[in-house]
């Protein structure tokens, strides 16, 4: 039996916590959620402490901390080893919003950091943008010397009712008490058990945050939580997971039913140190099948991320896919992309693939599954070219489509390179370009058309007018973009409307062969000759 853990009260100022995190006392574990707080959120927070009003208990962990960098809202600080350090279980997000607000170096972009508050009304402000007149900054309020300094430079504009206020303000900063739960626990099982209770106000956690605080394991050497995980699979190259795909890839693996309860997953700490590593395993088969198989070079072109933990089960159960199962699977994942068939919202199709993959006896009769549970394909499929955001799945397919065209850089015909234009590395780009869908036309031309993918090109970003870099490039170049000798000559010509007309239509085209090859939409699924065949030998 555990030994039960001592829990000790003790109140903490804003301004002592300050002094705790810029000491490395204060430590942030790798389950804590990101920083999700508005402004709006901060200025409440510290309006808050300003009347007195209650913000929440804290709960912290007590225990070592070894030397290293931690990061906390704009603080990146070096510290030292500590013995008795204290780590945040629950109250990451009003920790970060005072610290960062009270520690900010001058002149922070983020404005959930640089607060001020207007003495003669005693607002607070949360905005990157200084405000003129009686406004005091937070960073300069935490402590009686950045008070002082503050005053003094600012006295000649400053009356006694302002000094006064500036005042009242700080002492509220440097006194104001906030409950916190301080726990000497050496099992993490008693410490998660305290967490679980006190987590029922606030913003609520999503369940892969849950997951992590209930079973992320500190410290191990194999992943030990579900961003080591997705941090692995971002190593191979393909962008990282969303914790939340990691996690109910984790879960599809040992159970169809993703969506139930992980208060209990699992049986104990050997069960769930090896449930991350052969998480972490079957991922990156994943993501190879993704890229090599299905032709998505990265997951930011990946139409739709709800597929990646049904590929996790059938990797799992069958391997990655090889001969006919990958035949089968192609077809599923590009099916199901044009057809927007597998949205993250679409759970009664996830169980039911789910289930039908658990229950299969051979790979082939799980994908044949898989491409069952997908609607009745349409006579003619084609894209929808006014997608050009890449959160959305559409767009993505019509990526997919550029990259299939092969597209080669924008070096112009008469430099003098020593190999070809090179091909467009597609994955690469993704990961280090945040928009790699480049305009062609000026963006003085309001045409609909020039909303739509058929003025976009995926490119790094292009310096100086990308018309004339295309005119420029080899026709095979321009070609690698689908933009055609005729399409050329109307760029040529300034008619934009035309040229854009025309490359729309090639685009349609292209965009829809490309599906149609790898959906292979009127191709039989059944079992083959071959298959039948061995069938019946087996039966006789």
């Amino acid at each position: 039996m555990p030994a039960m853990a001592q829990v000790r009260i003790e109140n903490i100022t804003p301004a002592r916590l300050v002094k705790l995190v810029l000491a490395g006392r204060i430590r942030l574990p790798s389950f804590q959620r990101d920083y999700r707080w508005h402004p709006g959120d901060v200025e409440s927070l510290f309006d808050s402490v300003r009347k007195s009003y209650p913000i929440g208990n804290l709960l912290l962990w007590e225990r070592p901390a070894p030397a290293g960098r931690i990061t906390i809202g704009p603080l990146v600080l070096d510290v030292p080893e500590v013995q008795q350090a204290r780590w945040v279980v629950d109250g990451q997000q009003r920790i970060t919003s005072l610290v960062g607000a009270l520690a900010a170096p001058e002149g922070v972009a983020d404005p959930r950091f640089a607060v001020y508050v207007h003495l003669p009304s005693l607002k607070f402000r949360a905005t990157a943008h200084p405000p003129t007149g009686p406004w005091l900054p937070l960073r300069s309020a935490g402590s009686a010397q950045g008070l002082l300094s503050w005053q003094y430079a600012n006295a000649e504009f400053l009356g006694p009712e302002q000094f006064d206020a500036a005042s009242e303000v700080a002492a509220a900063l440097q006194e104001y008490p906030i409950p916190s739960y301080i726990v000497e626990a050496e099992d993490e099982r008693e410490l998660r058990v305290v967490f679980d209770r006190m987590n029922n106000s606030g913003r609520p956690l999503r369940k892969e945050e849950v997951f992590d605080a209930l079973h992320g394991v500190q410290g191990s050497a194999t992943p030990g939580d579900l961003p080591e995980v997705g941090n692995s699979v971002a190593a191979a190259g393909f962008g990282r997971l969303k914790d939340g795909e990691v996690l109910r890839s984790l879960l599809a693996i040992r159970d169809p039913d993703i969506f139930r309860d992980v208060h209990d997953e699992f049986s104990g700490d050997e069960d769930r140190c090896r449930a991350f590593e052969i998480t972490e395993h079957v991922l990156l088969d994943v993501v190879a099948t993704l890229r090599d198989g299905l032709f998505v070079p990265h997951v930011r072109a990946l139409p739709y991320p709800s597929v990646i933990p049904m590929l996790a089960a059938l990797v799992h159960r069958f391997g990655r896919p090889t001969g006919r199962t990958a035949i089968l699977v192609r077809r599923w994942f590009w099916r199901g992309a044009a057809l927007g068939a597998n949205p993250a919202g679409n759970v009664p199709l996830v169980r039911r693939t789910l289930r039908a993959v658990a229950k299969a006896g051979t790979p082939q009769d799980a994908a044949r599954a898989m491409l069952a549970g997908l609607p009745e394909p349409p006579r003619h499929w084609r894209p929808d070219l006014t997608q050009v955001q890449l959160n959305r799945a559409l767009t993505r397919v019509n990526l997919l489509g550029l990259i299939g065209l092969g597209p080669t850089e924008l070096v112009p015909a008469d430099m003098d390179l020593p190999v070809p234009n090179p091909v467009i590395a597609a994955g690469e780009l993704l990961d280090a370009v945040a928009r790699p869908l480049v305009r062609i036309v000026p963006s003085s031309v309001h045409h609909r058309l020039a909303a739509t993918m058929a003025n976009r090109i995926l490119h790094p970003p292009v310096t100086g007018d990308v018309v004339q870099t295309l005119l420029r490039a080899d026709p095979a170049v321009r070609a690698s973009h689908g933009v055609d000798d005729e399409c050329s000559a109307l760029l040529a010509d300034g008619r934009w409307e035309d040229a854009l007309a025309h490359r729309a239509d090639m685009l349609s085209v292209s965009i829809a062969e490309l599906v149609d090859q790898r959906a292979e939409w009127g191709a039989r699924d059944r079992f083959t000759a071959a298959e039948l065949l061995a069938r019946v030998t087996l039966s006789a």
